[in-house]
């Protein structure tokens, strides 16, 4: 907890493998704290408004990465001086995920590179991001999320290959849903 802001904290985010407990986080945060602006998860969104496929199984990598990344950005922008915000997911989900894609052939160059571009024009512009630790969380079926288990471990291998904990505004959340909800709560509390 050393690594919490001493400023107001405002701009929250989630990021993680898939499955490995956000959702459940962020709908804790919205019964304990229903006056903040909560931003659902971006690619379920392109999925319900778009008719977009997500995880491993999209159509055309290059333009859902670039709309994925776009909606991040669009995220980053929303009025947080009067209100808090917690998002599902942020840029540094976007990029990773690209990463992935980029490594499977699915993903343009120049695709990787705006995204990774993105990523470190903006991975500090969020106060807190909270990083869902991946080892005490199965993966189970949505039927939204992938179930590709290789797909998940490769996720969770660049999230580690970034050394994201190394950035002051990470937080790692580890252990229970409860023991995570206390590290949250200490933090929205300040």
């Amino acid at each position: 907890m050393d690594k919490v802001p001493k400023r107001q904290i405002m701009r929250i985010s989630f990021t993680g493998a898939q499955s490995t407990g956000k959702t459940t986080l962020l709908n804790l945060c919205k019964e304990r704290y229903p006056n903040f602006i909560y931003v659902d998860e971006v690619t379920r969104r392109l999925k319900r408004d778009k008719g977009v496929e997500i995880n491993n199984t999209a159509d055309n990598y290059d333009e859902t990465q670039i709309e994925i990344i776009k909606d991040h950005l669009r995220n980053i922008k929303i009025d947080h001086k009067r209100n808090k915000v917690i998002l599902d997911r942020c840029i540094y989900d976007g990029f990773f995920y690209t990463r992935y894609l980029y490594e499977q052939d699915k993903v343009s160059q120049d695709v990787y590179n705006y995204a990774y571009r993105i990523f470190r024009e903006n991975r500090h512009k969020y106060d807190v991001i909270f990083y869902t630790d991946p080892v005490d969380v199965k993966l189970i079926n949505d039927g939204v999320r992938s179930t590709d288990i290789d797909f998940r471990n490769r996720i969770i291998e660049i999230y580690n290959e970034f050394n994201i904990d190394f950035d002051a505004n990470v937080v790692k959340i580890s252990g229970t849903v409860s023991e995570r909800w206390n590290t949250i709560n200490k933090i929205l509390e300040l």
